[in-house]
Parts: C-alpha cells; structure tokens; sequence
C-alpha cells in the first residue's frame, strides 16, 4: 500500500481525529458501550463464564460477543476505553481504504484526501462508531476483504489472499448474513479470477480450506449441541415474519389473513409455535413467557436464564431453539398461502432499504441531531415517516404507497445508481476475467457483498432494512465517486 507515504492520506486522518476531538469537546459525543443489545449475552456471565457462555452461544456467531467479553475483562472503566479505542480505529481503517482506492483509481492526491475526509465525518459513520453494535465491525471487515481481494487479483501474493480469507471468516464469525455457503462462492470467485490462465496458487487454496475450517467450526457446534447447521438460532424467526401475518401491523391492517392462520393452526397445518407466536404481541417475545429457569445443575446458566441480569430477554435461552426451527419449518406453507403478503412484506422492506437514510436508526445518539437534521434536509428526508406503524384504510398495497412518499427520494436515486455502478462493474470485470482480458478485477468482490446484502436481508429479514444498508455504504461511496469521475471524464471528451 505505497499510498500509505502520501501526505494526503495522513491529512485525512488528521481530519477524521480533530473532528472527532471537536465533537467530544463541543458536542458532548461519549461512546456508548451499555445498549442492552440482542444480541449481546449477559454481561454478568460473559465477566464470569466467558468461554463457556461463548461457546453455548447459538443466537449469533461469536466473535461480537467476543470482543465484549474481552471489553468485560479490563479494569474499571478501560473496557469502555478500549471499545471506543477500537470503533474509531474501524473508522479510521476505513478512511485509509477509501483513499487508497480513490488513489488506485487515479484521483488526484488532493481529490482523494477530501473525499476520504468527507467520507470520515458521514452521519452513519459517527452514529456507528459512537455505539457499541456489531454494524461497525462488520463494515470494516467488508471493506478489509474488498482491499486484500484487490491485491491479491492484481499481484497474487500469498500475504493477500491470507488477509482476504482472514477478513471473510471474521465476518462470517461477526454476522449470520454472511454464511458458509457465501463464504464459499467469494473465496472460489477471487482465487479463481487470480488464478485463470496462470499457474495455480495451491497455497492459496490451502488457506482457503481453513478459512472455510474456522467458519465451519461454529456450524459444526451448533449442530453437535443443539442440532442445527447454522450460525444462528433465529431465522425461523425472521423468515416467518416474512410470510406469515405475525407482525404487529399485519394483525392491524390484514385481520382476515390473522383470522385464516389462525384456523388453519386449530386445524394442526401449523406448529404449535405459530400458535404461540400468533398469540402473543410480537413474536419475537412470544415464547419467553414459556421459558423455563435452570432446573438441571449441568445445563449452563447461558442457556437456561429467561432473563439477562440486567432484566432484559435472554434471546440465547434454549426454548428459543425449537421455537425459531419449528417457524422455520412453516415459512414454506405460509408463502404458498400468502405469497401477496410476502411480497407487500418484501416491497416494504426494500423501500426502507432504499429509502431511508441509515443514521435513522432507533439507536440514535443525541449529541449528533443538528448535524443528522442538516443531511436529513439535504435528502429532503423527514425522520420516522418510513417506518411500520398506523392503520390504513385498505392495509394493503396502500401502506406501500404512503411509504413511498415518506421515503427521501435523492438518497433512493444515490442509492440505486451506486449498486447499479458496483454490479454493472464486477460483472463486467468478471466477464473480462472469464475471456482473459486484461484489466483491473477491484469490484467483483463487492459486488458479490452488495448482491448478498440486497436481496438475502429483504427476503428472510425485513427488519432494519437501512442498518444493514450501513455494511455496504463505504462501497456505495466508492462507486458514486468513481461514477461520477467518469461521468465528468466523459462530458470532457
């Protein structure tokens, strides 16, 4: 990374610190390391059981918690220290990224310090570095493999390819999203591009089966000890939230479809977790209720609490388990009952993804507000109209439409022609590899990342749609700077 000797990287990062010294001092910005996450296992038992409640961790892969036990471990207040340590150095790691592209894509120095510094101080990238969630860690890790991919298809040392495979399983350890079988297709696509027409690199491919080894270990756990091959316990959950009526608003705004499933579980064409979820007020609380306590002295305390030690649900107690798989197994029958809810679901989901700015999120940090406020009128973007809530007249196709118009237009034009730049270019590098043209090969791998982050979340999730847009904003960015460079490059001709 010979771009690391540039002065203009290093005034970008002085940049990125002095702003955020500036908003510590004049904005009163404090990281917060106290949300009480779902995804974070009690704290009580991760300072006093951290590996056994690690291991029997089976909501999420481990590595967040992880780094919170770790956090846990320290002294006092150094766990909050060390945590904010390492948010703003996910940030800054980030800054040099993006320059080091812009660089590699020919921007001038100076072009590329101003936009890795306007890049440093985006709302989304303080909102995130300000609070402990995995979304930070994540981004960065997709950004590390973007980089190491193009080093390794451009110069194919082994240095590279083992970074790119360090950086997939570590996402893979952070994020269900990012699954086995994703982790499979990025690591066969860039060794394969790197090695077409040329001697293969078998020691490359070595580090790839343990990469694979490492992420497959936790599958194998979760099978071994509670008979699942996930990462995650919970995609029962969400995908049949997707389609069947189970959320608060479709009890709402589509009580004709509640009532139908509703006889169709008296009549045993359902599990009898539907007929829990279905009676609770959200389903994903619906089983807690049911939890049982730890009644057997050999089962770990991770497993059996019903309630954290700080009174919030423990989402890693074992009767979410068969809860989650037995509402996966009625996913199927739901789309072929409802397929026209799955799709209103789905539309819903996209025009959030699309829509709606992804620094509005819930967790939002009050010292940033005015400066959130300035990009929300730039977006000609109104906060909280997008989202679920209300009853509407017809509670169809109409709640769309009212979405539709709460949604900030620009930010859903930026956005389209960013992952349209981004496909259109790995797809293209990608056929250019397949012929043996030459050429540069940066935007397969994002590609494949903005792919699996578009469709996979707004078909099984549709939850958070903007939050999980943050993992692949800083390639969005890249590619609008890039289109644009373009664009401007052609207007001269």
């Amino acid at each position: 990374m010979t771009t690391i000797r540039e002065r203009g990287l290093w005034a970008a990062l002085a940049f990125a610190i002095v702003a955020r010294i500036a908003l510590g001092i004049f904005g009163g910005r404090t990281f917060d390391a106290s949300w009480p996450w779902w995804h974070l296992l009690d704290s009580k038992l991760l300072r006093e059981e951290p590996l056994t409640s690690l291991y029997y961790l089976h909501m999420q892969p481990p590595l967040y918690n992880g780094l919170f036990a770790l956090s846990l471990a320290l002294p006092g207040e150094l766990g909050k220290i060390f945590l904010n340590a390492v948010y703003v150095g996910l940030s800054l790691t980030m800054v040099a990224i993006v320059y080091f592209f812009l660089r590699r894509w020919r921007f001038s120095m100076t072009a590329a310090a101003v936009l890795a510094a306007l890049f440093s101080v985006l709302p989304q990238i303080l909102l995130f570095e300000n609070v402990f969630l995995y979304a930070h860690l994540e981004t960065v890790l997709v950004m590390a493999a973007m980089y190491f991919a193009a080093v390794y298809t451009s110069r194919r040392t082994l240095s590279a390819f083992v970074g790119f495979a360090a950086s997939l399983a570590a996402l893979a350890l952070v994020r269900a999203l990012f699954h086995i079988g994703w982790v499979v297709v990025a690591l066969a696509v860039i060794w394969g591009v790197a090695n077409l027409r040329r001697p293969r690199d078998l020691r490359a491919l070595g580090v790839a089966v343990v990469c694979l080894i490492v992420v497959g270990s936790v599958y194998a756990k979760n099978y071994r000890e509670f008979g699942i091959f996930s990462a995650s316990s919970w995609q029962g959950i969400n995908t049949s939230l997707m389609t069947l009526p189970l959320n608060p608003w479709d009890k709402e705004n589509a009580p004709n479809l509640v009532e139908d499933l509703r006889s169709r579980i008296d009549r045993g064409e359902f599990s009898p977790s539907a007929r829990v979820a279905l009676a609770g007020p959200n389903a994903w609380w619906a089983w807690n209720p049911a939890a049982k306590g730890c009644e057997d002295a050999d089962t770990p305390r991770v497993l059996c609490t019903p309630k954290r030690s700080d009174g919030d649900t423990n989402f890693n107690h074992l009767a979410i388990i068969r809860y989650s798989s037995e509402l996966g197994g009625d996913t199927l029958r739901g789309l072929r009952l409802y397929p026209m809810l799955f799709a209103r679901h789905v539309a819903s989901s996209l025009l959030t993804f699309f829509g709606t700015p992804s620094w509005d999120f819930f967790m939002l940090d009050p010292a940033s507000e005015r400066y959130r406020s300035l990009w929300n009128a730039v977006l000609l973007y109104e906060p909280g109209r997008i989202f679920a809530g209300g009853k509407l007249p017809d509670g169809g196709w109409a709640r769309l439409i009212s979405r539709i118009r709460s949604a900030s237009l620009p930010l859903c034009l930026l956005v389209l022609v960013a992952i349209a730049i981004v496909l259109m270019k790995g797809g293209r590098e990608l056929v250019a590899a397949l012929r043996g043209r030459g050429g540069g090969r940066d935007w397969i791998f994002p590609a494949l990342v903005v792919a699996v982050v578009l469709v996979v979340p707004n078909i099984v999730n549709g939850v958070e749609a903007n939050r999980m847009r943050y993992t692949i904003e800083p390639i969005l960015y890249l590619a609008l700077a890039a289109g644009a460079r373009e664009a401007l490059a052609f207007v001269r001709r």
